[in-house]
């Protein structure tokens, strides 16, 4: 039986992230890159976890490497999900800086035509964002596959 975990994205609030731990789950996502519609400073996003409760994601879209530490080790991230066009060489600059698990993501169709080098990405967790779904129109949810690409 696969192992699946939930994670709740696109955090805005303490009280939304509260409701997400209470109703389960597993990961605690927040955008911590400016720009975006969803984006949240770092100052609110470390009051979105709570001890014993799920980890905190912290998301980040080709952020400068030492933004990124200093917002991740700001909010106490235990994820960083990257969903630029980060390299593996900014990842393992990443990786160097903290304990976090690192996540990046990639599109569906970028992975299967960069197939040849997905050698580069070898012992990383990859996000592949399979399809969006919508529900309302207040209301975006995505369908994501997160895999181990093993040495």
């Amino acid at each position: 039986m696969p192992d699946v975990r939930v994670k709740i994205c696109g955090l805005m609030r303490p009280r939304d992230a509260r409701h997400a731990a209470d109703a389960g789950a597993d990961y605690l996502g927040a955008i911590l890159s400016e720009g975006f519609g969803r984006s949240v400073p770092a100052v609110l996003a470390r009051k979105f976890t709570q001890p014993g409760g799920p980890p905190l994601v912290a998301v980040f879209v080709d952020e400068p490497t030492g933004d990124a530490v200093a917002k991740a080790r700001q909010v106490s991230a235990s994820v960083l999900q990257l969903h630029g066009n980060e390299s593996p060489v900014v990842v393992d600059e990443l990786r160097r800086e903290g304990s976090w698990e690192l996540w990046k993501a990639v599109r569906q169709m970028i992975l299967w035509l960069a197939g040849v080098h997905i050698h580069k990405w070898l012992g990383f967790r990859l996000l592949i964002n399979l399809k969006r779904i919508i529900s309302s129109r207040f209301h975006q949810f995505g369908l994501n596959l997160l895999i181990s690409a093993q040495k």
